[in-house]
C-alpha cells in the first residue's frame, strides 16, 4: 500500500512538473516590438508554411478557411466574455496578424499590428495579454506533420460604441 501511495505521489508530481514546463505563448505587438520581429519573423515564417496560401493547402483550402473563420469568432467571443473594450470611437478595429501553430494546432506565437492609430499602449497591452490567455487553451482543430501558420487581416466590430 505504501508503494502504491509513493507511485501515485511521484506520478502526480511528474504531471504537475510537465504542465508547468509548457512554454508560454509568445505575443508580439508589431508597433511595440518591431526590432524583435525583424529578427524572429523570418525564422518563424521559414518554419511555418502559411496554410491560407491556396498553393500550400490545395484540396484542404476550404477546411483551412473555415478554421480561420472559427478562430476569429472564438477569439472575439473570448474578448467579449472578458469585457474587453478597445476604448476608441472607431466602429471597426483593423488588425493584421499571424498565428503560428505547433503540429497539433496549438498556438505558440501570435504577432499583431493594430491599424487603428488611436488605440493606446495600455489597451494594446491588455489585448496582448488576453490573446495570450485565449491561446493557452485554444486549438484550431487542424493537425499537420509539422508546424504551420495562418495570417491575414481582420475587422472586429467595436462593440462598445
Amino acid at each position: 500500500m505504501q508503494n502504491l501511495v509513493t507511485i501515485l505521489l511521484i506520478s502526480l508530481l511528474s504531471i504537475s512538473a510537465n504542465s508547468q514546463n509548457k512554454d508560454a505563448i509568445k505575443v508580439y505587438d508589431f508597433d511595440s516590438e518591431p526590432e524583435i520581429l525583424k529578427s524572429k519573423a523570418p525564422q518563424l515564417d521559414n518554419a511555418h508554411p502559411n496554410l491560407l496560401n491556396p498553393q500550400i493547402s490545395k484540396t484542404e483550402y476550404e477546411t483551412v478557411m473555415e478554421s480561420w473563420t472559427k478562430l476569429h469568432q472564438e477569439m472575439a467571443s473570448f474578448l467579449k466574455a472578458k469585457d474587453f473594450e478597445w476604448e476608441t470611437e472607431d466602429e471597426q478595429i483593423l488588425i493584421v496578424h499571424k498565428f503560428y501553430f505547433d503540429a497539433d494546432g496549438n498556438i505558440h506565437t501570435y504577432v499583431f499590428n493594430l491599424l487603428n492609430e488611436d488605440i493606446d499602449e495600455q489597451q494594446r497591452q491588455t489585448y496582448s495579454n488576453l490573446v495570450s490567455e485565449f491561446a493557452e487553451t485554444y486549438s484550431i482543430g487542424l493537425k499537420r506533420d509539422k508546424q504551420f501558420a495562418q495570417c491575414g487581416k481582420t475587422r472586429q466590430m467595436n462593440q462598445n460604441i
